[in-house]
């Protein structure tokens, strides 16, 4: 497709940005469906994100475009620092590859590292919720809880007909609303408890 560059975009700049080799872009172009991408840092904002995609096709199913917005993940931190926690608790949400998008209180890992306890990248592998015992990434140990916030995150869009999202603030308005239900996985942690 020849259309990799964008003709339009909200970061303060003037500078296009190929977009070609984006995943999300590929995956948008491939499926010619929404898609939600994983952890990037924008080109042009450098700011962690996470983006959704949509392509626009021609009355012959070609694609003619590709709508695009990217979700600032400073934003989704400020939201989970405003979580009450008891003393010693934590709480991570990762994105369906165990990437962290955001912690309270901060973790051994930054954002935009992948899960390193082993009772995390277990219950991302096998997508399943549930609570147990394991060391964290320091060895300490900690009572933990997961869960997927939803199966898939283009399974959630899947009654979203393509025709009624056709412009930035439609597709902007849908990934927003529902992008944080969407293959986010949330885990809490406590320290171990006795005995």
């Amino acid at each position: 497709m020849a259309l990799t560059v964008t003709r339009c975009h909200g970061v303060d700049s003037s500078q296009p940005a190929y977009l070609g080799d984006r995943d999300y872009f590929r995956a948008a172009v491939t499926r010619r469906s929404f898609v939600a991408g994983d952890y990037i840092l924008g080109r042009l904002s450098g700011k962690p994100s996470i983006t959704f995609a949509l392509p626009v096709l021609g009355a012959d199913g070609q694609v003619l475009r590709v709508v695009y917005v990217a979700v600032d993940l400073t934003e989704m931190a400020k939201s989970v620092a405003a979580i009450q926690l008891p003393p010693g608790a934590a709480v991570g949400i990762h994105d369906r590859n165990g990437v962290l998008l955001a912690s309270k209180p901060a973790l051994p890992i930054k954002v935009g590292q992948k899960v390193a306890s082993v009772v995390l990248r277990e219950a991302v592998q096998a997508k399943s919720t549930g609570v147990r015992e394991g060391k964290d990434a320091s060895g300490e140990l900690r009572l933990w809880a997961f869960m997927p916030s939803g199966a898939s995150a283009d399974s959630a869009f899947s009654s979203q007909s393509a025709s009624t999202v056709t412009s930035w603030w439609g597709l902007a308005s849908v990934s927003w609303g529902l992008s944080w239900p969407c293959s986010r996985w949330w885990h809490f942690s406590a320290p171990g408890l006795p005995g």
